[in-house]
Parts: structure tokens; C-alpha cells; sequence
């Protein structure tokens, strides 16, 4: 078994990972890991392909739910192929891009 601050993606969902369940799952644990050890890694050794909603769901949620800051204090990613880090800064680009403009539009207007 698992340390509670180690999750390993592939032995959650193999080599090819995709759909917000399963992500949704390990953002749940990441969180609790961390809030438990101050710090959580998570590993994407053997994952060769990660959709996007996966990639969002557990990654790009978080930041936009935690902030950026806490994201870089509190997790490690580990092991991402080139393709998959690449896929992921985008998914995040566009979360942190939607959530801002959700913040920019639900605050009062200026005078």
C-alpha cells in the first residue's frame, strides 16, 4: 500500500488515464495528504497518455480551488513525459484563465 502522501497514477488507473472520476478521487486524496503531511508527490511514472479532463480535473481544480501558491508549496509532480507536462500547462492555462474571468465578472463593478 501507498504512503498517504505518494499517489501513484498509474496504479489507479494504468498507463492511459482519463475522465474527472478517477481524477476527481486522487484530488481528494492529494488534498488530505497534503492538509495531513504538508506536502504531497504525486507520480506519473508509467502513465503514457492522461486526457485533458483528467489532467483538469485533478490538477487545473486544484490550483483554481487551492491558488497557485499553495499548489507549489504543497505538491510535487513527479515524472510527467513531455507530452503529458505539455497537455497539462495548457489544461491549467485555461482553468486558471476561466476562473479568473469568473472571479473578474462576479466582483462588484469599480466606480
Amino acid at each position: 500500500m501507498s504512503k498517504p502522501n505518494y499517489i501513484r497514477v498509474a496504479l489507479e488507473g494504468g498507463s492511459d488515464v482519463s475522465g474527472r472520476a478517477l481524477a476527481r478521487k486522487l484530488r481528494v486524496r492529494a488534498i488530505a495528504a497534503a492538509e495531513c503531511d504538508d506536502c504531497v508527490e504525486i507520480d506519473f511514472a508509467g502513465v503514457e497518455c492522461a486526457s485533458d479532463s483528467f489532467l483538469d480535473e485533478l490538477i487545473g481544480v486544484l490550483i483554481a480551488q487551492r491558488g497557485k501558491s499553495w499548489f507549489r508549496a504543497h505538491v510535487a509532480l513527479k515524472n510527467l513525459v513531455g507530452h503529458i507536462r505539455l497537455d497539462l500547462l495548457n489544461v491549467v492555462r485555461a482553468r486558471l484563465s476561466e476562473h479568473e474571468e469568473e472571479s473578474r465578472l462576479s466582483s462588484p463593478a469599480q466606480a
